[in-house]
């Protein structure tokens, strides 16, 4: 399922703000620091697999739980976007130069066309080739 852009600014909004309230980080890049933290928090649910909440022995039946009402997004997906975040990071280290401060990085992450809602697809035809046309 595809996450709508304001939902993704709204999540890299909430992780510069604690990057800029955190004083020090582990590696001196406060916002790069809030988004691997954010990284690892999100790998539990893909890396550790489906939960269990019931199985049989000769049926051989097994119940996974199923995400709540109120769960929009699989693990996989959130574990996605956090990768997502951190390769809009890097591009936007290495398109600044230098280097730049958090505030200009969260400036050029929030620019980007990754964080932007998509609202129409359309089909690309154009290296379609008929077998009957020249």
């Amino acid at each position: 399922m595809p996450l709508r852009g304001q939902f993704k600014r709204s999540v890299l909004q909430t992780l510069y703000r604690q990057a800029v309230a955190n004083v020090t980080g582990p590696s001196g890049n406060l916002l790069l620091d809030a988004l691997n933290a954010f990284q690892d928090a999100t790998s539990n649910g893909p890396l550790s697999g489906r939960i269990v909440i019931a199985s049989t022995g000769a049926g051989r039946s097994v119940t996974f739980a199923t995400p709540q009402i109120w769960q929009s997004m699989t693990p996989e997906d959130l574990y996605e976007f956090s990768g997502e975040l951190i390769e809009i990071y890097n591009d936007a280290v290495a398109a600044l130069g230098g280097t730049p401060t958090d505030a200009q990085i969260y400036a050029a992450m929030l620019a980007s066309d990754r964080l932007a809602t998509i609202t129409s697809v359309q089909k690309d035809w154009s290296t379609l080739k008929y077998p009957t046309r020249f």
